[in-house]
């Protein structure tokens, strides 16, 4: 029996399906109950297990996949010791290679340590930027190419992006479950190559069909707007720690992957369809 818990990421509902085209026994792992109860509607039929009651009696699971970002490690781990399993997937992300000092990623190094302190077999995998339904960032970026004419980017946009498609991502999930290759290690997973995000964007345009104006925004002019509207609006989103990050570049060796779990992710070329289908 596998439980999955944090169903709210985007890649959920293609982890869930994939474990369970597989053969899979799975059970939701769920502290929400509107998710728990409605996260997949009639289409797929899976056992429950509601974590916010007083006295949860949790099944008897062999592993326990976490979704969920691995700063909450620490409620995860105790979760899987009372489930009584020994193997457990954890969800990190390609920020962990970051070399801006954020504090996001200060919380990722202590939560990837905690997992390969513990006792459990465990596998971290590492994406770097997920698209799919529901996903906040390229599916987002689809909707302003869509919505708009002028589509602002920070910095040069020569900067390396390698997307990852959700299905691909949900295979290596199952994968990590049954293989023995993939106990106590860690995998970056992206698409095949490289790309810069102006080829990403200029992709995607092409997919719905639209040619945005490009207008590049110097890191320097971006860190000082986002200085006047944190005294404007203290909760602003453009933050310097954003800023930083999405001047930075997102590319990853994939080999690791490949070798040990047959990771053979499709290329945005291929996957950028789905983003037109599901809009």
């Amino acid at each position: 029996m596998i439980g999955v818990i944090g169903i709210g990421r985007a890649v959920g509902h293609y982890v869930i399906r994939e474990l369970l085209d597989a053969g899979e026994s799975v059970t939701l792992l769920y502290r929400d109950p509107d998710r728990g109860a409605h996260g997949f509607g009639d289409s797929i039929q899976v056992d429950r297990c509601d974590l916010t009651g007083p006295n949860v009696d949790l099944p008897l699971l062999d592993c326990i996949v976490s979704l969920a970002p691995i700063q909450a490690v620490r409620d995860e781990i105790a979760l899987s010791e009372r489930a009584g399993g020994d193997r457990v997937i954890f969800f990190s992300s390609a920020l962990r290679h970051s070399r801006a000092g954020l504090t996001d990623v200060e919380a990722r190094v202590a939560g990837l340590k905690a997992v390969e302190s513990s006792d459990f077999e465990w596998t971290i995998l590492r994406p770097t930027t997920i698209y799919g339904p529901g996903d906040r960032n390229v599916s987002s970026l689809r909707d302003r190419i869509t919505k708009h004419r002028i589509l602002s980017t920070v910095g040069s946009g020569e900067r390396f992006v390698q997307p990852v498609f959700a299905g691909d991502v949900a295979y290596v999930v199952s994968a990590s479950v049954s293989r023995e290759s993939a106990k106590c290690r860690s995998f970056d997973l992206g698409e095949p190559e490289p790309t810069t995000y102006t080829n990403m964007v200029e992709k995607i345009a092409d997919a719905v069909g639209r040619t945005p104006l490009k207008v590049y925004v110097p890191v320097s002019v971006a860190l000082g707007i986002s200085r006047v509207l944190r005294r404007l609006k203290p909760n602003s989103a453009l933050t310097a720690d954003r800023i930083q990050r999405t001047s930075e570049d997102r590319h990853v060796d994939i080999d690791e992957a490949r070798e040990a779990l047959g990771f053979h992710p499709r290329p945005l070329d291929e996957g950028r369809g789905r983003l037109v289908v599901d809009a």
